[in-house]
């Protein structure tokens, strides 16, 4: 059984979070977007979804995205050797369409 202690959406899609609001997941979900208007959207709109901005979103690659999810998960209080889920995208095209399993260092 996997234990994620956070889950990680890296994606200005709205469907990915929408997808698990619906199943109502223990785990903590934040969700990261681009623009304020998506967080203020985000927050409040999804069941168990907090969202927060960061303008670079966009830019980043997808490494960098993995790599902004284990920050997040540390500042969040997740420890080391502890799992969390990232949810982003691998292209431009703003969908999301990977997720990996990630363990925190």
């Amino acid at each position: 059984m996997l234990d994620a202690k956070l889950v990680v959406i890296v994606s200005n899609s709205f469907t990915a979070a929408r997808k698990l609001a619906k199943f109502k997941i223990k785990a903590p979900v934040l969700a990261v977007v681009k623009d304020k208007d998506l967080d203020i959207t985000f927050n409040g709109l999804y069941y168990g979804i907090t969202a927060i901005c960061d303008e670079r979103e966009q830019d980043l690659t997808y490494e960098e995205k993995e790599q902004l999810a284990l920050d997040l998960a540390k500042n969040m209080g997740v420890k080391p050797k502890e799992t969390i889920i990232f949810v982003g995208s691998n292209s431009k095209i703003n969908k999301s369409n990977a997720m990996k399993i990630l363990q925190v260092e």
